[in-house]
């Protein structure tokens, strides 16, 4: 009886054990990363194979879930990096409008005020004099009262062009 019972015992562990520990097996080998492992369906008993087709469509469900993160992440970086891109473009454009008068082109007083600060901080640094030119358009109030503020602009656009 108790060889029986033994040889029973070793039958049942290669009919269940050995399916098992395959299954197990490849269970262990996807978690490692490696994704072709696929789970091994097991047909040597109803409930073996119940088993195996469960997981097996589970983990090709998971690996597809994880392989469509991975790809949507990746769309999602690169759509990151384009806008990132178009936002310092828009930056350095509005840092470098910022500073120019809209009609003329010309540098404002905004961007004046900096490059006086930076040439005393150089002149301080090294010496030397500094100069500064201002112009006065006079009596412009007359050319836009008298003709309009179109031909005012047109004035000032050519008296830029000239500076």
């Amino acid at each position: 009886a108790v060889l029986a019972g033994m040889l029973l015992a070793w039958f049942a562990l290669g009919r269940f054990g050995r399916p098992l520990a395959e299954i197990a097996d490849a269970a262990r080998r996807i978690e490692g990363g490696d994704l072709h492992a696929g789970i091994p369906v097991s047909r040597r008993s109803s409930e073996l194979e119940q088993l195996s087709t469960a997981l097996a469509g589970m983990t090709r469900t998971l690996i597809g879930r994880e392989q469509a993160l991975t790809e949507a992440k990746e769309r999602l970086e690169v759509r990151v990096a384009e806008r990132t891109e178009a936002l310092a473009a828009a930056n350095a454009e509005l840092a470098r409008l910022a500073h120019l008068d809209g009609l003329t082109n010309l540098p404002n007083r905004r961007a004046a005020d900096a490059r006086i600060d930076s040439e005393l901080a150089r002149q301080r640094r090294h010496g030397g004099c500094v100069a500064l030119l201002l112009a006065d358009v006079d009596h412009f109030k007359r050319i836009n009262d008298g003709h309009g503020h179109a031909v005012g602009d047109e004035v000032l656009r050519l008296v830029a062009r000239c500076l």
